[in-house]
């Protein structure tokens, strides 16, 4: 049984000053933005993965947080994403996602703590079967191929087309703990993303857990329409790792929302008590 626990309301704390560097990576220009801590605490430094959609802009209160509690981090930008190089999605799969994760850590050629949401949370999983990693963190993860997510059915999924788009205002929607102007400043950075990807995971990818080496913290949120919380509590069982659910939290809400340095702070919490 996992452990779990409930998020806490955070204090104010004295934080240090940071350097913000960025690099693109290999033949696809993969974006990558790091923050160095002025004084560094921790040795492995932390990835952050982004979800569909989305970008390393929305690790930005993130990045900046756990970089001024001494952490090195680095946020990548998957193909086709953000800043990263452009990329026909419509031919993207799940596994060329898997193989930017895996060519951003090489190149890196460091010790990584994983930080991921979404969809990066479900290739955040296949990477860390049989790869190395020091932690990971999954927020609001897609599952592993045997833990439904209760919206998938066969008719959704025959109709997926090959790429798929955001629609303003159903999205605006799901996220009422993010403030509107909040809203309006993300929504022109959300993209596309690939259908033929997306069915795969929503199909379901086959982890195998006896390879998986490191410890597993699973973040749900009660407010999370696309991952109920009781599937994230499924994902940290299924791990056998820890469970932190934030209350009053959508599924976005809690990287851009006003519960982000709740889960930030709890996220690091968790990490001190892994000796990292």
């Amino acid at each position: 049984m996992p452990r779990r626990s409930e998020i806490v309301q955070p204090k104010a704390g004295r934080r240090g000053a940071m350097e913000e560097t960025s690099m693109y990576i290999g033949a696809r220009q993969l974006y990558v933005e790091s923050r160095i801590p002025e004084v560094r605490k921790h040795q492995p430094s932390i990835l952050f993965i982004h979800g569909a959609y989305t970008g390393s802009w929305s690790w930005q209160h993130h990045l900046s947080y756990f970089s001024k509690q001494g952490w090195e981090c680095d946020a990548l930008n998957l193909r086709g994403h953000y800043r990263s190089g452009a990329t026909d999605l419509s031919e993207v799969h799940f596994a060329d996602y898997v193989e930017d994760v895996q060519e951003v850590i090489k190149h890196l050629g460091k010790e990584h703590v994983i930080i991921t949401t979404s969809s990066g949370g479900i290739i955040t999983q296949k990477y860390i079967e049989g790869n190395p990693a020091r932690a990971a963190v999954l927020i609001n993860s897609i599952p592993p191929k045997g833990l439904e997510l209760p919206w998938v059915d066969s008719a959704s999924l025959a109709a997926m087309p090959p790429t798929i788009e955001l629609e303003r205002e159903s999205l605006r929607a799901e996220f009422p703990d993010i403030s509107s102007e909040d809203f309006d400043r993300c929504f022109p950075l959300f993209g596309k993303e690939a259908g033929a990807a997306a069915k795969e995971w929503r199909t379901g990818i086959e982890i195998d857990v006896s390879k998986v080496s490191c410890p597993v913290l699973v973040v749900g949120s009660d407010l999370d329409e696309r991952i109920p919380p009781g599937v994230s509590e499924k994902i940290a069982k299924f791990y056998h790792g820890d469970y932190l659910c934030c209350e009053g939290a959508s599924h976005l809400g809690v990287l851009l929302g006003s519960n982000w340095e709740r889960v930030a702070r709890a996220v690091c919490q968790w990490l001190e008590e892994q000796g990292l």
